[in-house]
């Protein structure tokens, strides 16, 4: 579980890896192709910018998610 900020532990971002590993042989990075890649150190929820420049977060249940950087 992330601490208080959404920061991950390097033992957290290792078992995710693990398990994203497990779960796609192929794991590779969508934009760049790369096999190689580490995992943002914080957990990021999406938000809705209107077209007037407000930010509505989290219109309903907000799912985590972890970006990957490579």
């Amino acid at each position: 579980m992330p601490d208080e900020t959404g920061r991950l532990s390097q033992a957290e971002q290792n078992q995710i890896m693990q398990e994203l590993r497990k779960r796609f042989l192929d794991l590779c990075c969508p934009v760049s192709g790369s096999a190689n890649f580490n995992l943002h150190d914080y957990v990021v929820a999406p938000v809705t910018v209107g077209g007037t420049g407000n930010i509505y977060p989290g219109g309903g249940t907000v799912i985590p998610q972890i970006m990957i950087v490579s």
